[in-house]
């Protein structure tokens, strides 16, 4: 498998995936070691791709519309922002 094949399989697996996927894991499906992967996930990462890392492994960020808004509040002035 080359390289711009294996990365299409590594998204095509984080999309797939519920749960966050092991660069161990990923290397053994590819037949690879686990350091190309990591060089991968940097490279995916580096054109734009939403790959975070937890402790459990790698994941696609995924952004629903789930009707919650966030907001962050805070109070100060002008002077604070900019330091801030």
């Amino acid at each position: 498998m080359n390289t711009s094949k294996r990365r299409l399989r590594i998204m095509e697996l984080l999309s797939r995936a519920n749960t966050p996927l092991t660069g161990s894991s990923l290397a053994d499906i590819c037949h690879v070691t686990r350091q190309i992967i990591v060089s991968d996930i940097a490279r995916l990462r580096a054109e734009g791709t939403p790959v975070i890392s937890t402790p459990q492994g790698y994941q696609l960020l995924r952004r629903h519309v789930s009707g919650i808004k966030r907001t962050i509040v805070c109070k100060h002035g002008q002077e604070e922002t900019e330091r801030e």
